[in-house]
């Protein structure tokens, strides 16, 4: 167990983070972390970003990130991404449009590419990316799932959306999901509130934060398994038939078919 617990030790280089920082607060006004928002003409500073991610997981590979998206709707093909955030330490954020400030140079599809992701509900974000910029990334954690493999029918609240992961998982803090709906039907032109940027950082870094506590939770209940070995694959499964959908062998159709006429 201790060679499990060493793959998923953050790694202790920490990235720059560009400045100025706005800060972002919970529900009752404790500080979560610090997060910059990146608009037209801020692509270089995306690219400085990528880049030293990409060094330092060349340096260190158990790097992982954690990602938010904030769409218009479910609807990954007819819909677009609104405002998307990232973290790499729980701490700092970058939040972006990326109608807005653009991957020119393909960095950032190079990270999502290469470094390993975390999301809440990942499997939502994963067909997101994938229909958008091409690229299936590789998976880390998933919080949601993970959180229902370690405590199935007996967590707190018997829900396993991110307010309440956060409620019982990281107790100091608070967090409401209402600013999520000002999202949905929202048009690309339209400006982002504070509100909206914030909520949009808040999310990724509270994500980040949730995958040692559930984690432990794993390891100490031998659970740690059933997330790593079938949970976590099958989720890549699922995006690809989703979105590619399954090919139908006729043939043996016809000969099951055939076969079952025979008996019946």
């Amino acid at each position: 167990m201790a060679k499990e617990k060493g793959h998923y030790k953050p790694p202790s280089q920490e990235l720059p983070t560009p400045s100025p920082c706005g800060a972002v607060y919970d529900a009752q006004g404790t500080f979560i972390g610090r997060y910059i928002y990146l608009s037209e003409g801020d692509e270089d500073k995306l690219d400085s970003i990528c880049r030293s991610l990409l060094t330092t997981y060349e340096q260190d590979s158990r790097l992982w990130i954690s990602v938010d998206l904030e769409t218009q709707g479910l609807d990954y093909i007819n819909l677009d991404i609104l405002l998307f955030s990232l973290t790499w330490d729980g701490k700092h954020s970058i939040v972006w449009s990326p109608h807005r400030c653009k991957d020119k140079h393909g960095l950032l599809k190079e990270v999502l590419a290469r470094i390993p992701l975390n999301n809440q509900n990942i499997k939502f974000v994963l067909k997101w990316i994938w229909s958008k910029m091409g690229v299936l990334p590789t998976i880390f954690w998933d919080t949601m799932v993970s959180a229902q493999t370690g405590w199935a029918g007996a967590f707190p609240g018997s829900r396993f959306g991110l307010d309440n992961l956060v409620k019982q998982l990281i107790r100091e803090l608070e967090i409401s999901k209402v600013q999520q709906k000002s999202f949905i039907g929202m048009p690309i032109a339209a400006e982002f509130t504070e509100e909206q940027i914030q909520y949009a950082a808040a999310d990724s870094m509270l994500t980040h934060r949730l995958v040692t506590r559930i984690l432990k939770r794993l390891i100490n209940q031998n659970l740690f398994g059933i997330w790593n070995d079938m949970e976590k694959p099958l989720i890549q499964s699922l995006i690809k038939s989703e979105v590619q959908g399954i090919k139908v062998d006729w043939d043996t159709v016809v000969l099951a078919f055939k076969e079952t006429e025979i008996k019946v």
